[in-house]
């Protein structure tokens, strides 16, 4: 018979403990979410350089010179920036995610090794952002492809 109670109590501590694990994911999740917002709102007139590009298959591309890959989000939700050899522009957007969309490009023929073609290609499908300490990590429909930019800070 003292089984019983014994297991009520057992069960009764154990769905306890449960709601504070529940609570700590809750709150990180919340405080992760908080600090994407965050991210956002100092987002425009900020200036970004690529340090690597991950593509499919997992191989892992870093530019010789990050400056030759840059990203700066302006005030009216346009984005501009520089791809090696070329200008791209485009727009931005935070209304449900974060998301790029009406990428182009000027079309200058870069040198061989140039990162322009992966670049612009990933940064046409960018659907996500994410913030990993000091990095900016722009993800794209596929999840094993991902940009990840340090960001520009001026003198």
């Amino acid at each position: 018979m003292r089984s019983i109670p014994l297991l009520a109590a057992t069960l009764l501590l154990t769905a306890c403990g449960g709601e504070d694990v529940n609570q700590a994911a809750n709150d990180q999740a919340m405080s992760a979410e908080a600090a994407a917002q965050a991210a956002l709102a100092n987002l425009e007139g900020s200036s970004w350089e690529l340090l690597e590009l991950t593509v499919l298959g997992g191989h892992v591309f870093e530019p010789e010179d990050p400056a030759d890959y840059t990203l700066r989000f302006l005030s009216d939700n346009r984005v501009r920036g520089k791809s090696d050899c070329n200008t791209i522009n485009g727009n931005w957007s935070t209304d449900e995610a974060f998301a790029l969309s009406g990428i182009s490009s000027s079309r200058s023929l870069c040198l061989a090794g140039s990162l322009h073609n992966y670049y612009l290609l990933y940064l046409r499908d960018v659907v996500g952002m994410e913030q990993r300490n000091d990095a900016m990590v722009l993800t794209t429909s596929d999840s094993d492809v991902n940009l990840t930019f340090r960001k520009v800070v001026s003198n």
